[in-house]
């Protein structure tokens, strides 16, 4: 189940007319900031290490949840067991390179929480095609070691 997560776009642009109401400069930027990585695109490859290394955190709340004190450090922590929060543009490239619809429309600014089992099936899924269309790296044959001196 993917839902989008409350209060993930905290710059939703309000305007305002006073100056002294108005947003601070480093909020301005950062808005644009973060604009502009949402645009980003992934390659096939680093797209399936990004959410590998989510897949990864979420072994480590699930492992602190086996033990009483890793429950109340996911707790004070605010760790979710259930979901991983991913950004929209990860979603939508996820589901593209896998070849399937999305469950809901998604806008690539916001960020979703996402179930961690169906982002595991999603991730296998897409680690299987990922590594059918890399091409395998071809690696020299050396005939004689390399010679190789001590500095002195």
């Amino acid at each position: 189940m993917i839902e989008k997560k409350e209060g993930s776009n905290p710059f939703s642009g309000n305007s305002r007319h006073h100056p002294l109401l108005e947003e601070p400069l480093l909020w301005k930027i950062t808005r644009g900031v973060s604009q502009a990585m949402t645009a980003l695109v992934y390659s096939p490859e680093d797209l399936s290490i990004h959410v590998s290394n989510k897949i990864v955190q979420m072994d480590a709340v699930l492992e602190k949840e086996n033990s009483f004190f890793g429950r109340i450090y996911n707790k004070i922590s605010g760790e979710d067991i259930t979901s991983i929060a991913l950004d929209g543009v990860v979603i939508q490239q996820l589901h593209d390179v896998v070849g399937v619809k999305t469950p809901l429309s998604i806008e690539i600014q916001y960020q979703y929480n996402i179930d961690h089992n169906e982002l595991r099936d999603l991730y296998a899924r897409a680690q299987k095609i990922i590594n059918k269309n890399t091409p395998e790296p071809k690696i020299k044959e050396t005939l004689s070691p390399p010679s190789v001196k001590r500095r002195r």
